[in-house]
């Protein structure tokens, strides 16, 4: 992910399980906000291992760090991924 500023919308958020995902019955991103509010997004697959998810207008509302997290279930699994962090910053004018 690149650069990421308050009020951007359309940001990929790309996360690698290092699992295929093809048989994958649920999948989807759990965002926490810098504040501690955590949002839960249904995002799609990409090159089989990677969820993807555009954020939205109101997804990147705050200044600060953002933790995220992917969450599958499979017909025999379900679980959470590590973790993975991202910066939002202040606009600079």
């Amino acid at each position: 992910m690149s650069d990421s500023y308050i009020g951007d919308y359309g940001t990929q958020i790309i996360v690698d399980t290092g699992a295929s995902l093809a048989a994958a019955t649920v999948k989807k991103l759990k965002i926490k906000k810098p504040d501690g509010t955590t949002v839960t997004k249904n995002a799609d697959v990409t090159d089989l291992t990677k969820l993807l998810y555009s954020a939205g207008a109101s997804d990147l509302d705050l200044v600060g760090i953002y933790i995220v997290q992917a969450y599958i279930e499979f017909s025999d699994w379900k679980g959470h991924g590590a973790p993975a962090y991202f910066t939002v910053n202040p606009l600079a004018v």
